[in-house]
Formats: structure tokens, sequence, C-alpha cells
């Protein structure tokens, strides 16, 4: 199971660089991948996925 995950970490980083975050939702007819993109932050640090920091709100 963690080789699966970890198969899904690496091509979510490849689909969606950028992101601050992706949720994957899986039902029993369909999967649906929604990015989250919140480059601009104020007073908090947040990586993104693909582990580069995102940028602070001048």
């Amino acid at each position: 199971m963690d080789d699966f995950l970890h198969e899904i970490l690496e091509n979510t980083k490849k689909m969606f660089p950028g992101a601050t975050s992706v949720n994957i939702v899986v039902t029993n007819e369909d999967v649906k991948a929604t990015a989250s993109y919140r480059g601009e932050l104020s007073d908090y640090s947040m990586r993104k996925i693909d582990g580069q920091w995102c940028s602070k709100r001048k």
C-alpha cells in the first residue's frame, strides 16, 4: 500500500506543479482531483507539493 500511495504522490506532483494541495476523491463511479494554488500568503509559510516555498504577500 505504501508503494501505491507513493506512486500517487509522485504522479500528483508532476500533474499539478505549483499546487499547495490536491484533493483526490474516489467513488464507485468516478475519480476527481481538485488542485489548490495559493501562492500568495499572509503571515504563514507554506510549501507547495513539489517542495518549493510559496511567496509571501507584498
